[in-house]
């Protein structure tokens, strides 16, 4: 490990003290340095498409966490990219390549369980679009960088970046789709796989009321039945959450857009040419 990158001065810092790597504060340089030949992207959800994209610009290989991108449209970008770079691009979906896992879905394949008539996959808590109460900004935190492409008006709380209990930043549309995209799409990547689906199908959803095991008010979950049409299988790399209709998603230079949803231009964070 030779750099770590955190808006977060502090954090990084220490991090880069404790493991001797150079400390950085902007992802951008890091990919600049010729002694990286991949990097991890560990960062909130709404951070995964930009470095991901410009990393296989500059030749860099790319382990991402899951879920892929906060929405469709960014995971295929990052696709595309990683592809016209001809770059190595792994996502964090150990739950899928888990022994266990992996016996298990060939026991139900194979007929050991019978015949399968129908498989309900339980949705994991969504997130909300309520913003909290704003706070002043701690030293060391560049907190318009750790916005990136989330509105630009959204205040800084502590609860976002530091949260005493979960769920964070993960429990905000503006920068996830929520466990669904967490847990969730490990459970139903386990189910598709078990079946010996490929691409994406019809989704058949019944709604009913959800609260969290901490008893915050939140979105209505879900149970889906049979599977849902996500690219989990097969070849494809493709974005592992759900579009959730907000107009922030990332931008291909490629890709037909309207302005509510470019990234903002003041913010210096664009795909490049």
């Amino acid at each position: 490990m030779v750099a770590v990158c955190d808006v977060y001065k502090p954090r990084a810092e220490a991090v880069g003290g404790k493991i001797g790597a150079k400390v950085y504060h902007d992802f951008r340089r890091v990919l600049d340095k010729k002694n990286v030949d991949a990097v991890v992207i560990a960062t909130p959800d709404h951070w995964h498409a930009l470095p991901a994209v410009l990393a296989c610009q500059a030749g860099k290989d790319v382990y991402c966490e899951k879920p892929l991108a906060l929405t469709i449209r960014e995971g295929r970008a990052m696709v595309q990219a990683a592809r016209k770079y001809d770059r190595v691009f792994q996502v964090g979906t150990q739950q899928r390549s888990l022994r266990p896992n992996e016996i298990a879905c060939k026991l139900v394949r194979e007929g050991a369980m019978g015949t399968v008539k129908r498989v309900v996959v339980s949705n994991n808590w969504s997130p909300s679009g309520d913003r909290l109460p704003g706070e002043d900004v701690p030293e060391g935190l560049g907190w318009d960088k750790w916005l990136g492409q989330a509105p630009g008006d959204i205040p800084y709380s502590g609860k976002y970046i530091f949260p005493e209990e979960e769920p964070g930043w993960s429990g905000y549309y503006a920068f996830s789709g929520g466990e669904m995209c967490g847990w969730g799409l490990a459970v139903v990547a386990r189910s598709i796989r078990s079946r010996g689906r490929r691409g994406s199908f019809e989704v058949a959803q019944r709604h009913q009321e959800f609260v969290h095991p901490l008893r915050r008010p939140l979105q209505p979950g879900r149970a889906v039945e049979e599977s849902v049409g996500l690219p989990l299988c097969g070849e494809h790399l493709g974005s592992v959450s759900l579009d959730c209709g907000h107009p922030h998603g990332f931008v291909s230079p490629h890709s037909s857009s309207t302005a509510s949803n470019t990234p903002p231009q003041s913010r210096g964070f664009q795909p490049s040419k």
